[in-house]
């Protein structure tokens, strides 16, 4: 199976939010062992695209992750939990890292009085 028809299935997955049972018994029944391992990397790569990672000291609320949302234009947040950002979040936009943490400010503070 081609490349780009695999590529645009996995886009497809990702873009609808979900898989159909059409195309999950597709994948499952019709691909080969690579044209799967070929499907799923294209799948992750198109998940990654449109998912934003946030990470904070607590959960962030549905909220602030639709405003995340809207303010990025992604489909999803990935919302992990690191005790060591304390205040303030660190946001991850495909290779892109915003980070507006205490910790960030205190280590961006240290770098320009040493």
């Amino acid at each position: 199976m081609k490349t780009n028809y695999l590529k645009e299935l996995a886009y497809q997955t990702v873009v609808n939010g979900m898989i159909e049972k059409n195309v999950e018994k597709f994948v499952l029944d019709k691909l080969s062992k690579s044209e799967l391992k070929e499907y799923l990397l294209h799948l992750k790569r198109s998940l990654a695209k449109e998912t934003l990672i946030v990470i904070s000291a607590t959960e962030i609320d549905a909220t602030t992750k639709k405003l995340l949302m809207r303010q990025f234009g992604k489909k999803y947040v990935d919302s992990q939990i690191n005790p060591k950002v304390g205040a303030g979040l660190v946001i991850k936009n495909n290779d892109d890292i915003i980070d507006l943490s205490l910790m960030g400010e205190i280590q961006r503070f240290i770098r320009t009085i040493s």
